[in-house]
Order: C-alpha cells, then sequence, then structure tokens
C-alpha cells in the first residue's frame, strides 16, 4: 500500500493508519476449512491496520490471501480518505475432482438434472476444466454402471459446469450417481431415491 499525494507522487513522509477492507468479497473465517480472504501485516499474523512510520517511507506490504474463488475489491481507508482496488477476480485452481449433484424428486424413465462442477482442491470451481465426462449409477451399493447417453465433452463457455438431462430405468432407494473423466472418479452423489 503506497501513499500518494495529489500529484501522484509517493509520501515518503506518511504517518497515517491505513486499514483494508473488502467492498466485494467474503469475510475470512478461519475454518477449517479457511474462507474468505485473510489480510495479514506480516506472514502469520492477521491484521488489516498498520500505522506507519518513518522506516515505512510511505510504503507497506499487507498480505492478501483469498481462500476461494470469487471476485473481490478492496478498500483502503486512512481518516477520511479511501481508495479501492477495483475487483480482481480470483479464480479456482488446478482440477482435482468432481462434484456430482442431482435434482430432487427423481423419477423412473423421466429426465432430471445432474449438474456436475469441476472442483479444486478447496472445493472451489475449477477454472477452464476441459475433458470428457461420463456419468455412471449405482442402486443399493451395487456396481456402477454407464447412463446412456450421459457423456458430456467440457467447453471454456461451460465454466467448469455441466447439467446432465439423466433417465434411469431403476426405481427405488439408494441411486447414487458419480462422474469420471477416465482419469478422476467422482466420490458418489448422496443416495437418494427414483420414485417409480
Amino acid at each position: 500500500m503506497v501513499a500518494l499525494d495529489a500529484a501522484g507522487h509517493q509520501l515518503s513522509s506518511f504517518a497515517g493508519a491505513v486499514t483494508l477492507s473488502l467492498t466485494r468479497g467474503t469475510a475470512f473465517a478461519p475454518g477449517p476449512p479457511a474462507q474468505g480472504v485473510l489480510f495479514e501485516t506480516a506472514v502469520g499474523t492477521p491484521g488489516a491496520m498498520h500505522p506507519y512510520v518513518a522506516a515505512d517511507g510511505g510504503a507497506f506490504t499487507f498480505l492478501v490471501t483469498p481462500n476461494g474463488a470469487e471476485t473481490i475489491n478492496i478498500r483502503a481507508t486512512s481518516g477520511g480518505v479511501t481508495s479501492d482496488s477495483g475487483d480482481m477476480v480470483i479464480e479456482g485452481g488446478v482440477f482435482d475432482h468432481f462434484s456430482v449433484v442431482p435434482a430432487a424428486g427423481a423419477q423412473r424413465n423421466v429426465p432430471f438434472n445432474v449438474v456436475v462442477s469441476a472442483r479444486d482442491g478447496s472445493n472451489n470451481v475449477a477454472a477452464h476444466f476441459l475433458g470428457n465426462v461420463s456419468l455412471q449409477v449405482s442402486q443399493g451399493g451395487g456396481a456402477f454402471v454407464a447412463i446412456p447417453g450421459a457423456v458430456h465433452a467440457f467447453v471454456e463457455a461451460d465454466n467448469s459446469q455441466f447439467t446432465f438431462a439423466v433417465t434411469l430405468a431403476t426405481s427405488g432407494p439408494g441411486h447414487s450417481i458419480r462422474a469420471t473423466d477416465g482419469n478422476i472418479t467422482a466420490q458418489p452423489s448422496a443416495p437418494f431415491n427414483v420414485l417409480p
């Protein structure tokens, strides 16, 4: 954070206190897992306020750690002066696993939605996932079998998420669906009932 004078030059004699806050984004929650945006004044020292001293020369480095994929905007305030960073898009990390969420109220031989998202290790949507994904179903803990027609080649426009229209020929409790790209297979969805 650099203090500037009216002409845009660094104000090396600045001695005010600067506080950071979010005007957009999620406030920090330690978790586990940690969520939101963490402000630190030094590694391992949480804090969003720094009183400038002569040794700072008008500049101080806050550490900002976003713990999720979202758009954030940071505001610096000192006395009656504020300055915003502008929106910054924080993308998810590298693809790690799939999230599989079937819609409620599934019925045998009637299409229902199953949302599949590519996720990073922190369960954020993984940016730019491109891959061929197919769905498999199991009932009552039995073997997983391919769901006919439930295949999709993810493209950039999908934003790492796709809604499959799935039709199951079986009914009853204990159905689970999982996704695979041939390399990574998702943990199965929570068991759900398929009405007759």
